[in-house]
């Protein structure tokens, strides 16, 4: 399988979903790549991506794994 392959299959909501994060009606979720007292992890499930606007981290599902996980492709 490739990579796009993978992305296309693998919702945002279900990658987080497995790291027991939960999204609020916003779209939104606490940052679980900072210290996070609010949300400011914002979702966008229509290009299945990530950014937070207290750290800078983005990216799509690859790189929320990578990122979570410390790991390279």
């Amino acid at each position: 399988m490739e990579i796009a392959e993978i992305k296309q299959q693998l919702p945002i909501e279900k990658v987080l979903q497995h790291y027991n994060i939960a999204i609020n009606k916003n779209g939104q979720c606490k940052c679980p790549f900072h210290e996070d007292k609010t949300p400011s992890l914002k979702i966008y499930p229509e290009t299945n991506t990530y950014h937070c606007f207290g750290c800078g981290k983005s990216g799509d599902t690859i790189q929320f794994i990578q990122d979570k996980e410390k790991i390279t492709k």
